[in-house]
């Protein structure tokens, strides 16, 4: 990591529901609901939920966002970082 370069920082909301019959939890973040994941415990249930979320970050910066700007296409995207939580 760049120590020149300050991490973004953003919030998320996670949603975690209990399961009553056979225990642990399910959880997604509100603003990206495909990303669901489950765990024995709340703890459990909130790091999967982060390491999903950085493994998609990770794999989208590398696949989707092209390392120049492709100006002849009008074409402008960023990439996005974010500082874990946890």
């Amino acid at each position: 990591m760049d120590t020149n370069k300050k991490p973004y920082k953003f919030e998320l909301d996670i949603v975690m529901v209990k399961d009553p019959k056979i225990g642990g939890f399910t959880g997604h973040l509100a603003q990206f609901p495909n990303i669901i994941t489950e765990g024995e415990t709340e703890d459990d249930t909130l790091e999967n939920i982060m390491n999903a979320f950085h493994d998609i970050m990770k794999h989208w910066k590398k696949n989707v966002i092209p390392s120049k700007p492709d100006l002849e296409n009008n074409i402008i995207r960023r990439s996005v970082k974010f500082e874990s939580m946890i």
